[in-house]
């Protein structure tokens, strides 16, 4: 008997693709041999991003690398897939002849057909996942595509209207994500506040977090929010709820009635900063945290400094920004972008130095105090974890040194003994 080949998927993009990867593997891991190590790989799939230039960017340049890999003959398949190819699939293959296959979304079985041998391609629940990530933290997409047509995104292009995944289906999910070890778990969508609708006839967003919260994880976090009539019943449940973290992500984008409009976003300046003063005093000590577009078309200094005044008023926990780029199969495509791109950059700098000050004044009331921390790994001298109102990845870190004997995967109770703009040290 001859061994297995060897298989390795690259997860580009957001965590909406590692779900996606870890359903494929599912379907793939009795035929082949699993390795994180793509180099020593005979196939190679690659799960690509098409959501902004930057990672279009990277993407495109991983792709080369494996092409280059794959005409050398170190990798015998070379299989492309996902929201890129979705978008721009012609350009890839024109560029790289030597990909084997090029899928778009929502293509699990599509590329199941081709990996897997004859007869031995029947359809696996899609929800059956082979896990990319050790424990403590995981993923539950509960949702696939938008029905916003915000001006800037191409995702209902790429990913089509919103399709809710069955709330049965969900919990299913999430009790074997628990009994696997996973003490976070991430809710995930492209809009996770308007989850059910379509299945539902109404938002279910909140009947799903009562039922999350049964099962006995230390920590459910909600990302992916959307700020047009975001059910406020949710907010009631994640106060009232001990294990769901006191964390709303929510992206702005912008505060500018007139970039709002043309963003076509559906909710105004005096609505947005409503929406942030009630989930400020619905859920006590919450940390919101949002994303900001700079140099829309169109935005001059006077819209920006509206946006800037409205970060240093409002102080929310955690910002991140985007220098706008036009994206093919979106509606602000058509305008021009008339921004330059130094001035794009520079009003990113000012903003996110902005940010610095509130985040370093956030982290002060920190000080000396005891608070609840999920160590997530080490690096060089430290332990590196968070709290619950840091996101993992992306959000502000707690450092500790290694002086004290932790587990990876476990909550502390630990003292903060010093603080910076982005981290806690305990």
């Amino acid at each position: 008997m001859r061994s297995k080949e060897k298989l390795s998927i690259i997860t580009l993009g957001c965590k909406k693709n590692l779900v996606d990867s870890e359903r494929l593997l599912f379907k793939l891991k009795n035929h082949y041999d699993f390795t994180e190590e793509a180099l020593i790989a005979d196939v190679v799939l690659i799960n690509t991003c098409g959501f902004i230039n930057d990672a279009k960017i990277e993407n495109i340049d991983i792709i080369s690398q494996f092409c280059k890999l794959k005409e050398e003959k170190q990798i015998h398949t070379l299989i492309v897939f996902g929201c890129l190819v979705q978008v721009i699939s012609d350009d890839i293959k024109n560029k790289f002849p030597e990909i084997d296959y090029l899928f778009g979304t929502n293509s699990i079985d599509d590329i199941a057909n081709v990996l897997l041998p004859e007869n031995n391609n029947h359809n696996i629940d899609i929800f059956n996942r082979e896990f990319l990530t050790k424990p403590p933290t995981s993923y539950l997409k509960i949702a696939e595509g938008c029905n916003h047509r915000c001006s800037f995104c191409s995702i209902p292009f790429i990913r089509g209207n919103q399709v809710s995944i069955k709330m049965e289906d969900l919990i299913n999910e999430a009790n074997i994500i628990r009994s696997l070890g996973y003490k976070e778990l991430v809710i995930i969508a492209q809009d996770t506040s308007n989850y059910g609708i379509d299945i539902y006839g109404k938002k279910m967003l909140p009947e799903l977090l009562n039922k999350l919260a049964d099962i006995d994880f230390e920590w459910i976090r909600l990302m992916y929010t959307y700020p047009t009539a975001f059910p406020e019943e949710a907010l009631n449940v994640i106060n009232e709820r001990d294990n769901i973290c006191k964390y709303i992500d929510i992206p702005i984008q912008h505060i500018s009635d007139k970039i709002l409009k043309s963003m076509k976003r559906g909710i105004n300046k005096v609505d947005t900063i409503k929406l942030i003063e009630k989930i400020k005093n619905i859920i006590p000590n919450v940390a919101i945290r949002s994303t900001f577009i700079v140099g829309y078309p169109n935005e001059t200094d006077d819209e920006f400094n509206e946006l800037l005044d409205f970060i240093k008023n409002y102080e929310l926990d955690r910002v991140g920004a985007f220098t706008y780029s036009p994206q093919r199969f979106t509606s602000s495509y058509e305008l021009t972008d008339n921004v330059p791109t130094e001035l794009k950059l520079q009003r990113y700098e000012e903003l996110m130095l902005q940010q610095q000050k509130i985040s370093l004044k956030k982290n002060k009331q920190f000080y000396g105090k005891n608070i609840k921390v999920l160590i997530d790994g080490e690096k060089d001298n430290y332990f590196i974890g968070r709290t619950e109102h840091d996101a993992p990845e992306i959000d502000n870190e707690v450092l500790i040194e290694k002086n004290k004997r932790l587990e990876i995967g476990n909550f502390y109770q630990l003292r903060i003994k010093n603080y910076n703009e982005y981290q806690l040290f305990a």
